[in-house]
């Protein structure tokens, strides 16, 4: 199957929606194919800096995300983030068939296991300086993970919170 081969991401970035130009909102739909990242037989994998590279929603994930900015002011900005990500644990066999005549490996489901979704809003006000190259942040927010680290009924809710200076050069 085509979508298990690859990992893919398509999206919409749809700006000025109102006639002020002072709105505007991406949409975003990630899927990562059953071949890509963890399987068991490569439990490991490419890593850089100790962190493994590629998708954190690993093998066979799919996730769905939108984010709003509403530009308030010159220096005001309000920004709303919702997202839903489902991450599968399943346990996959990897076949090489003929290595020789460039037979494609196929991923074939051993084992289903449960699925760890999560449903996450974040709320974020930035404010520039008067004058000066500073940004400030402040965010909020809330997640739930159902099936936390793939344990059925094992349920988990986490709430964000963040302050941020930056500065420019």
């Amino acid at each position: 199957m085509i979508t298990q081969d690859a990992g893919y991401v398509v999206g919409a970035y749809l700006p000025r929606l109102l006639d002020s130009g002072k709105l505007d909102l991406t949409l975003e739909y990630h899927f990562v194919g059953i071949r890509l990242y963890r399987h068991k037989d490569f439990r490991s994998g490419h890593t850089l800096d100790r962190i493994l590279i590629g998708d954190e929603l690993e093998s066979a994930g799919r996730a769905g995300y939108l984010e709003a900015n509403w530009d308030i002011g010159a220096r005001d900005l309000i920004t709303v983030e919702a997202a839903y990500e489902a991450r599968s644990a399943d346990d996959y066999r990897v076949i090489i068939e003929d290595p020789a005549r460039s037979i494609p490996l196929q991923a074939i489901k051993e084992r289903s296991n449960p699925q760890e979704r999560r449903y996450r809003g974040v709320m974020s006000w930035s404010h520039w300086l008067d004058g000066r190259p500073f940004l400030l942040k402040t965010s909020v927010g809330y997640e739930r993970a159902n099936t936390f680290a793939f344990q059925l009924g094992k349920n988990r809710n986490n709430f964000i919170g963040e302050l941020r200076l930056e500065v420019s050069f």
